[in-house]
């Protein structure tokens, strides 16, 4: 069974532009004339500077009644639509601050998303090898 590790990494625009990704700025923490910066690679480690950013549109959704949030998040990253969905209530001795609800429910469904994201690139892997794989979060 293989197995492959994520790799976070944290995008920056490194201008003032008000588009990094069509002036070519938006290389990771870097511009492309910077020395490369480990582990994100670069031609010191014999990998590519990144060239080419892709976006993909959230959406994400709040309902609220009686102190319970419900956040509904909505991507979809190919051919077909991911949507997950993250719960909050506040107890009864709490103040009902809506914008806290809307924060840990949103964060439920965010997390319930990435693992739906987790699964679908794992299911693409296993039907290009043939075999069962584990993708680590």
């Amino acid at each position: 069974m293989g197995s492959f590790r994520a790799v976070p990494r944290v995008l920056r625009p490194v201008s003032a532009s008000a588009d990094p990704a069509k002036d070519g700025t938006w290389k990771g923490n870097r511009k492309q004339s910077d020395p490369p910066a480990s582990p994100f690679g670069g031609p010191a480690e014999g990998r590519p500077i990144m060239q080419h950013v892709r976006e993909w549109p959230i959406r994400l959704y709040f309902f609220e009644e009686d102190g319970q949030t419900q956040a509904r998040v909505w991507l979809k990253p190919g051919a077909h639509a991911l949507e997950a969905v993250g719960e909050a209530r506040c107890e009864p001795q709490e103040f009902d601050v809506p914008e806290i609800g809307d924060e840990i429910a949103a964060a439920r469904a965010l997390i319930a998303l990435g693992g739906k994201l987790l699964h679908t690139g794992e299911t693409d892997v296993e039907d290009l090898r043939g075999a069962p794989v584990h993708i680590d979060s």
